[in-house]
């Protein structure tokens, strides 16, 4: 991150997270590290935008309050809806189109918080999503939600 801060360029944090069965808020892909912990260790570097992405969408209340916490500027976030295996995305057993749109829709209704929900994280695949097309086009037309990837 500090290389990207030195481009004088705007600077986007995207963190992870997940929520663990007993209830903790831990870090996506280091369970053993508390989210709070990478918070804390990166936005005093001074992104312009911290999204948390690529993160279960149960999590992603919870994450957001513990941004606010740390971060008063603009907040993104990004619901997983997929996997990764080399060298593909998936998109099967994780969360459907609908459970995705609607899910989504909650958070930007509850929470005044979130200014950006990156469109390409909410196509889950093309096909399966274009039947909620016109979901994806309120959400992207809700006051607060700033689709940047078209």
């Amino acid at each position: 991150m500090q290389a990207a801060l030195e481009t004088k360029l705007p600077v986007w944090l995207g963190v992870g997270c997940k929520k663990t069965e007993d209830g903790k808020i831990v870090s996506f892909d280091h369970a053993d590290l508390e989210f709070a912990t990478v918070l804390d260790a990166l936005i005093p570097m001074g992104p312009t935008v911290v999204n948390i992405m690529h993160s279960e969408i149960g999590a992603i209340p919870e994450a957001i309050e513990l941004v606010r916490q740390r971060w008063s500027g603009p907040v993104g976030v990004c619901p997983e809806s997929g996997y990764f295996t080399k060298p593909n995305w998936n998109f099967i057993d994780v969360i459907s189109p609908a459970d995705l749109v609607t899910g989504t829709r909650e958070l930007l209704h509850s929470s005044k918080s979130i200014q950006i929900t990156p469109s390409h994280c909410l196509i889950n695949t093309k096909l399966r999503v274009i039947r909620s097309i016109d979901d994806l086009h309120e959400l992207s037309s809700l006051k607060h939600a700033a689709a940047f990837s078209r």
